[in-house]
Order: C-alpha cells, then structure tokens, then sequence
C-alpha cells in the first residue's frame, strides 16, 4: 500500500492531476513521414498554416434559399407513391462514398442520417438520393427522397425522415451518380423496458487501432452509442505514434479541420460503429484545442479564439450526425417515453469560465462561478423538473465526483474546479425528487465509477447516504491516461465515493438500464497498437433504481434479442 505521504511527494499534486486529465500533448513533429494511415489509404496534401476561417456560408438551392449547412433537408414523412432513384448519367468514383454512413440523434419519430460524396474537384452540387426500410432488403420502404451534397458544406449530406414508428429499427442507404452507399442501421427512441448502449470518448488516431469501435460495431443488442467528445486531436504528427496522421500538422484552417475528420472517417472500424448505431453525440477541448474553455483555447483569446471555435464548430456540425444549426448549444434533451430521460451538456464551450491556475486556485470556490453558464443551468433545472421517476441520464464530459488529495481536488478542470455550479446542479436534482441520476462522463483517458456525495460530512460511504446519483466514467477509445503505480488505488484510499478505478486500459463502456437498476460494464481492448483486436469485458457495477451508490461484481447480462445487424 502507498501512503498518502509518500504518493505525494513522489509524484506532487500536478502529476496526479495529469494522470487522471487529458493530456496537454506536443506539437513537436516526430521524424519521417505522415502520409497515409493505417488502412493504406493515401492522405491528403496538408493545408496551409494560414489561420483562415474560409467561408462559412452556404451556396443556394435551386430555389434561391440557403439553406444552413447544419440543417438537415427536411422530410415530410412518408407518402405513397415513395420516389424511385433514376440516374442515366455517367458513373461516380466507386469510392464515392468513401466515408460510409451515419446516423443520430434519433427521436420518436425521425433521425439524422448522413454520408458524404467524395468527388475530386467537385464544384457543383450533387444529387443524392435517400431511402429507408423496415428490412435491410429494402422492400418495404418508409422514407425516400432527394437532397444535396454541396461544396459549402463539404459535401456531406444530413437528412431527417420524418413519420417513423417509435422504438423501432430501421434500414438506410443513399445513391447518387449511378453508385450505392452501404446500407445503414438506426434505432428511433421511444418509450420501453430496458436500454442499453455504448459510451465512449477520447479516441486520439495516431495512439493505435480502433478495436473498441469494431467491438461496437459487432453488437446488435446497442440501442445506441453515446459519444462523450474527443472525437478528434487538434496535434501534428507526435513521436512514438502508431499510425500517421493527416494533415501532417496542427491544424489550424478548415480546410485542414475537414481533412482531419476525413482522415479518422477513413477508419473502417469507426465507420462500422456509425454505420450499426445511431449516435448521440458532445464534443469535448479537443475538436477546438487543448484545455478550451468559453473564451479561449490553442493558445488563443479574443477574436483569434471566435474565428477559430466558429470553423471547429462548423465542420464538427458537417462530419457528424448531429441536429441544430451553426451558433446553437449543444445541450438537449431526448426522451424515451416513462423510462428514461437522456439530457447531454455541454460542459467545455457553452458556459466554462476561465481555467484556474492550479498553482494558484484562489477563487475557485466563488459562488458566481461557472461551468455551464447561466442559460444551459436553467435549461437543466427544467429537464430534471420534467424527469419525474424516469432514469436521469446525464451525458457530459468531465469527472463530476470530488477527486482530492483527502483534502483538495487534483484537477481543477474538472467540476472540483467548479464547486458552486455543482451545488446548483445538485440543487436541481434534490429539488425534484430525483433519485435515479446517472452521470456519464468521458474526458480523463480512464475507468472510474463513482457515487456522488455532495458533503463529504454527510456521505455514508457504507449506505449511499448522502450520494446524489452515481458515475460511469469511460475509458478512452484509444488515448492513455498517465498511469503511476498504486494511482487507482490511492485515489480510492483518499476518496472513498470512488467505488472502482483503473487507469491505464483503453476501450468502452457497456451500460444496461432496466426498470430495476442500471449496470455498467467497462469492455477493455486487449492491445491498441498490437494486431490482435481482442476485447473483454472486466468490472462491472450495479446499482439498484433509487439507491445512488454502485456495488461491485457480477457480469453484464446476456444480450437481449435485438433487430439485425446491417449486411
């Protein structure tokens, strides 16, 4: 056992925040070249280093509106007779749709479903033609129609079929220039018995492979993946890394923002896990820039910060299947009837105020402090006022539990940097009533599950007294967390609402909600940077509905009969 005396004075306050943050990384390229990744697909050139937003705008329809880029086209819902796609032109590349396809952020009713068309030097605007079906033969058709993909949005299309069944899956696939994309897989939401999806976060290309999202992908029994930011590293070329990265620089223009998204897209396990499940989707620091916050990031402020936070925003909208439009918060909200309310927040850029020095924390505990920003609080205080009974599943990105050295917090990035606006959100949740909170959290490159005490005086570590919902924090898909010897197990000793730990695994998070309990299972790959894909399951926890504390032990349950995974 390490003592907390000697923990300290090996590895200090700051290594032990390092340990379980996100890693600040370094631009320092490494040596040879950065050309094309792990699936032999060859990168583009990369970008120029002017920091240059481009233009943002979208070019106009046939019609003469614009519509936003991040709007998806509209769907009336299904009518009959349903459009047949007819195409005599000459045939598109037989890569067109090199980046597969996409779904997310599913209500009762619809769904964003996305691709994109790869084209060289395409200028005009793309026909493309949709369909959805009940089976993945396609002969019974609930949706169909036509859309765009436009250079102003860089090609990638979004649509929102409208008029579907609730807790229902479906079948998807788009045409366009005589070629057929791979046939997708969605799930409406909706009410139900049981829910049971995929968290995952933090997923840096050049660390190793993508075995957690073939893992994903392989399972038919998800109803979801939860993505929990981090999609993808700001970083140039790093030493030691696994596979090449593209543009072979930092990124700083949206040019090269794009072809970063295109370059992870490029991964066929990543489009598997997309093309099997629909997504629901919060962005962390590094889709902008390192340790970003409302007012700054990447070593930038004021209007250098805007320009650069519009263009990330922008093209974060384009590559992935998200609703709303460019300039809107990501917080919202999704139902499924009297189970379960899915709330994600927006933790990094919507409200953060400045970081705190942790050198210096002075001030942290100002009661005007804020991590959410006035609006996205009200907003929540009103989604826990609605959950009544309901699982209160809150999706965010940053550890929500108190991690302290048995006295102060290790990391100020985290809601221990923000104490005041974590007591306004207990608030919420105490005021309502709700005793079935469930946090999921991403960001720290490793495993913890918590309970979360709001007083350390009033917590009973042995009843759960005084907990107010408990943890899940995933690790990352393919980034490290710092891994110091006895590091879980001291932060354990010192923080005893820290019901498991571990650092230094990498893979995804199985969480199974039924009317009784939520159990989470931590789902580990067996070598990222190795050949062999294997994964397997490791910890689990339980905790019955109202209990607020995780017990540890058992296996996740047998997988419940599901729809067919698309072929």
């Amino acid at each position: 056992m390490i003592s907390r005396r000697k923990f300290i004075k090996g590895t200090g306050i700051a290594a032990l925040a390092h340990a379980v943050a996100c890693e600040s990384g370094s631009d320092t390229p490494a040596t040879g070249d950065a050309t094309s990744g792990a699936d032999g697909r060859a990168a583009a050139d990369a970008g120029d280093d002017a920091y240059d937003l481009g233009d943002l705008g979208t070019s106009p329809d046939a019609s003469g509106e614009s519509p936003d880029a991040t709007d998806p086209t509209p769907d009336t819902g299904p009518k009959e007779p349903l459009p047949e796609y007819e195409y005599d032109g000459p045939l598109g590349p037989e890569d067109l749709f090199l980046h597969g396809v996409a779904s997310g952020d599913p209500l009762e009713d619809r769904v964003i479903l996305w691709t994109r068309t790869s084209v060289e030097q395409a200028t005009d605007p793309i026909d493309v033609f949709y369909e959805m079906a009940s089976g993945p033969e396609f002969v019974d058709r609930v949706a169909a129609g036509w859309t765009k993909a436009l250079a102003d949005d860089d090609f990638t299309v979004k649509v929102d079929p409208t008029g579907l069944a609730a807790s229902t899956t479906y079948y998807y696939r788009f045409k366009s220039l005589g070629r057929t994309s791979p046939i997708g897989r969605t799930r409406t939401t909706g009410d139900r018995t049981r829910l049971r999806v995929a968290l995952a976060s933090c997923q840096e290309y050049q660390n190793g492979y993508y075995y957690a999202h073939r893992h994903i992908g392989s399972r038919a029994d998800l109803d979801a993946v939860v993505f929990l930011g981090d999609y993808i590293y700001e970083y140039g070329p790093r030493s030691g890394a696994v596979r090449d990265i593209a543009p072979a620089k930092s990124i700083t223009t949206i040019e090269e923002v794009r072809q970063r998204y295109g370059h992870y897209r490029l991964d066929l396990d990543l489009q598997e896990a997309h093309r099997q499940h629909p997504w629901f989707v919060v962005w962390d620091d590094h889709e902008f820039g390192n340790n970003a916050w409302q007012g700054g990031g990447f070593g930038r402020t004021g209007a250098g910060w805007n320009v650069r936070r519009e263009l990330c925003e922008k093209v974060w909208r384009e590559w992935l299947p998200v609703r709303g439009q460019l300039g809107d918060p990501i917080y919202r909200a999704f139902e499924f009837g009297d189970f379960a309310s899915l709330v994600m927040l927006d933790t990094r850029i919507e409200g953060r105020e400045e970081p705190i020095n942790p050198n210096a924390p002075e001030g942290f505990d100002a009661p005007e402090r804020t991590l959410l920003g006035a609006e996205q609080e009200a907003w929540f205080a009103a989604r826990a006022a609605e959950a009544g009974d309901r699982w209160f599943l809150v999706a965010q990105q940053v550890m929500m539990a108190p991690l302290t050295d048995g006295a102060s917090p290790l990391n100020y990035d985290q809601w221990d940097g923000f104490p005041a606006a974590r007591d306004r959100l207990y608030d919420a949740v105490a005021e309502n009533g709700i005793d079935s909170m469930v946090v999921f959290t991403g960001d720290i490159h490793s495993t913890w599950g918590n309970d979360l005490p709001r007083d350390f005086l009033t917590y009973d570590p042995s009843t759960g007294d005084g907990s107010m919902g408990v943890e899940i924090v995933t690790p990352g898909i393919t980034s490290f967390a710092p891994s110091f010897e006895g590091i879980a197990e001291l932060a354990q000793q010192l923080n005893p609402h820290i019901r498991h730990a571990e650092v230094g695994s990498q893979g995804y998070t199985l969480v199974d909600l039924d009317e009784a309990r939520v159990k989470a299972t931590w789902v580990y790959a067996k070598d990222i940077q190795g050949a062999d894909p294997a994964m397997t399951d490791a910890t689990t926890v339980t905790c019955p509905k109202g209990d607020r504390r995780w017990s540890v032990g058992g296996t996740a349950d047998t997988a419940p009969d599901a729809a067919p995974l698309a072929p």
